[in-house]
Order: structure tokens, then sequence, then C-alpha cells
């Protein structure tokens, strides 16, 4: 059996009317509304992120996910 990791990468955009009142802090609990997508990598780890506004408001969010990832075959 080898060992592999898996990697994942998550591209989430955020339209400006739904960033606008966590930036403004109009939003209760100050949190970016990501889509429901992340939530099935809560037991990988979080390799890098990235978040960039865009000249209309909106954003971009980036997330690269990994987990190991177990292989193998049967002789």
């Amino acid at each position: 059996m080898s060992k592999e990791l898996e990697r994942h990468l998550i591209v989430e955009v955020i339209p400006a009317e739904a960033l606008a009142p966590v930036l403004s802090g109009e939003c209760a609990g100050g949190q970016f509304p990501l889509g429901s997508s992340l939530a099935q990598y809560a037991d990988w780890t979080l390799v890098s992120h990235t978040f960039a506004l865009q000249v209309d408001g909106a954003a971009i969010f980036t997330a690269v996910f990994e987990t190991i990832a177990v292989s193998g075959t049967l002789d």
C-alpha cells in the first residue's frame, strides 16, 4: 500500500451585494458568505488560500485542501 496526497482546488465567487455587508460590519458574525461546498473539506488540511477583491466589488476566494489518500492493490 502506498500513501498519496489528494488535493482539491476550490474557487468561490462572492458577489458584491453579499460581500458589502460583511466588509461594512453590518453582517452579524462577520463571516464571508462562502458556498456550502467547503463543508465537505472539514477533515482536510487547508494548504493555501487567496482572497482577491475585484473592480466590480465582488471577491474571488480560492483554497487548496489536501488529505492522505490510501490506495493499494490486492495480490
